[in-house]
């Protein structure tokens, strides 16, 4: 009885004390995918470098499965690849393993996008030369609140070919798809009514309208899902250079954007009055202003989900393109304009003093990276010094009053924590975002692309992705990413030459609905079945902890 006592107790013991470890390895390379912990996508033809755009969409068939969307903006339908349309595929979850990826002999091989058929998923082409359909591409909630979730696609331009001599740029802008039962194979844009989605274009003659579009938060907390729109050459009411446009989502239906005549005039984004929504502006013009923009879930935990925007060569009395960061908060009334000069800490704040020659390149959002229940975010930047040394830098969410102003100096571990690249093999490339909870430990944990890491001639540019995890307990002031073990995070590394694994990346929420979070991994340079520069887009699928 004593000795049976005892054995219960071992047991017990091991059970509950061992420290739980992450079932990832301190290293994985993507050739390891299986099927069972992973799936590959590869582009149906060549040329196409798909994984330029990837993007979390939620569920816009209402199976109650994530549905995950991939794409590039250069993709022709020309023998000469000129044309460039831009073509996104969406791939609907599953609640199984992707059955169609195992041969009868238990072989896995990847899903390949030319068995889109509108069951399993469908496609959306440009319609205009080098439109560039696909440029930016994003989830945006239930816009519409129909209980389907809502997706955006931004173009790069349309171009009037008709004019040979000097061929007009009309202008670029966003198509909003609403969430709908039944799909067929092909989407087309001009089969929109304004109940399945509408079109919003920028200025006549401005290509740069829309070269970010951003979604899924409730700036104004009214139940709708919003989104945020880039103007980076819009001229202000000050004339200063740049804005960013807050649509607040709607159950209204909108026009088509669509007659006879093919104009697209859906939602004149220059008329929003503050109760359809808002545009912040720039108050200099020379930075670069709302190049990167992002929702940043609630920062300050007052209800309402919060603005970043970036001024990534925003200029200041210690230097040229030192970059600075916006966070302006979320409230229930908003007038038609904001200007980025208002900002004074009981609003939003700044983050700045970044550094000579320093220009900021993008900015995330991550959850809940430090278990205290209160959203995180992040931005990364790189430095001109001879090389492109670039940091990312991570800002806990706080109740406590933010000062009007933060710099990398103010952040200590406790309030946040800063991530280098100390390897020219770790070389940090142009995202950084949430992986959600990949290794299912209660915390959100933070992506990083690295797509032109490797230096070796076996990897050269293959590519690298860099995950950190969460934690509860305190950071140090800097992570380098070459400490990650497997403990703390791990590296995923591209599988041949010029793959430029990490070209984009993005959280899936839970495609193959097994309960844990999954993200996506674009590799435009990835060549598959014959097909040289098809492109391809990793599914990792999260893990769970072991003892």
């Amino acid at each position: 009885m004593i000795k049976h006592t005892f054995s219960v107790l071992i047991i017990l013991f091991l059970l509950f004390s061992n420290e739980t470890k992450a079932q990832f390895p301190a290293n994985l390379n993507i050739s390891e995918l299986d099927g069972n912990n992973g799936v590959e996508i590869i582009g149906s033809e060549s040329n196409e470098e798909i994984g330029r755009t990837v993007a979390t969409i939620g569920d816009i068939n209402g199976d109650g499965i994530d549905d995950v969307l991939i794409g590039s903006h250069l993709a022709s339908t020309d023998k000469q690849y000129q044309n460039q349309l831009g073509r996104v595929y969406v791939v609907f979850g599953k609640d199984v393993i992707f059955s169609s990826n195992f041969e009868s002999d238990g072989t896995y091989t990847p899903f390949d996008l030319q068995l889109i058929d509108g069951t399993n998923g469908f496609i959306i082409e440009g319609i205009e030369y080098q439109e560039r359909l696909g440029r930016w591409s994003a989830g945006i909630g239930d816009f519409n609140a129909d209980g389907l979730d809502d997706f955006a696609i931004g173009t790069e331009e349309i171009i009037d070919v008709q004019n040979s001599v000097q061929p007009f740029i009309n202008s670029s802008g966003v198509y909003v798809f609403f969430g709908k039962k039944k799909y067929s194979k092909y989407e087309d844009v001009h089969n929109m009514t304004g109940s399945n989605g509408f079109y919003i274009a920028g200025l006549e003659g401005n290509s740069a309208f829309a070269r970010n579009v951003k979604g899924s938060g409730d700036v104004n907390g009214d139940g709708f899902s919003d989104m945020i729109i880039s103007d980076i050459d819009l001229i202000t009411p000050d004339n200063n250079l740049g804005a960013a446009h807050v649509v607040f989502g709607t159950d209204r239906i909108f026009e088509s954007g669509f007659d006879n005549s093919q104009s697209r005039n859906s939602l004149d984004i220059y008329q929003l009055d503050g109760s359809n929504g808002f545009s912040i502006y720039s108050n200099t013009n020379q930075s670069s202003f709302a190049r990167y923009i992002e929702f940043a879930d609630d920062i300050n935990n007052d209800g309402f989900t919060d603005i970043m925007i970036s001024a990534r060569g925003y200029d200041n009395l210690n230097g040229s393109d030192t970059g600075k960061v916006y966070l302006i908060y979320g409230k229930e009334n908003f007038n038609k304009d904001f200007n980025i000069s208002n900002i004074d800490g009981t609003n939003g704040w700044e983050f700045t003093n970044l550094g000579f020659n320093t220009i900021l390149i993008t900015s995330g959002r991550l959850g809940d990276i430090n278990g205290d229940n209160i959203n995180d975010m992040a931005f990364m930047v790189y430095r001109d010094t001879g090389s492109t040394e670039k940091t990312v830098y991570v800002v806990f969410g706080s109740e406590q009053p933010f000062s009007q102003k933060l710099s990398p100096t103010d952040l200590d571990g406790s309030n946040g924590f800063i991530i280098e690249e100390n390897s020219v093999s770790l070389d940090i490339g142009f995202v950084v975002r949430t992986a959600g909870d990949i290794n299912s430990d209660g915390l959100d944990d933070v992506m990083i692309s690295g797509p032109t890491s490797g230096i070796n001639p076996t990897e050269q540019i293959a590519g690298k992705v860099f995950i950190v995890y969460g934690k509860s307990t305190p950071f140090q002031q800097t992570l380098e990413l070459s400490d990650l073990d497997g403990t703390n995070g791990f590296i995923i590394s591209g599988q041949n030459r010029f793959d430029n694994l990490g070209t984009n990346i993005a959280p899936v929420g839970d495609i193959n609905h097994d309960g844990r979070d999954d993200i996506i991994i674009g590799a435009l340079g990835a060549d598959t079945m014959s097909r040289d520069r098809n492109g391809s887009g990793y599914i990792i699928y999260g893990q769970e902890q072991k003892k």
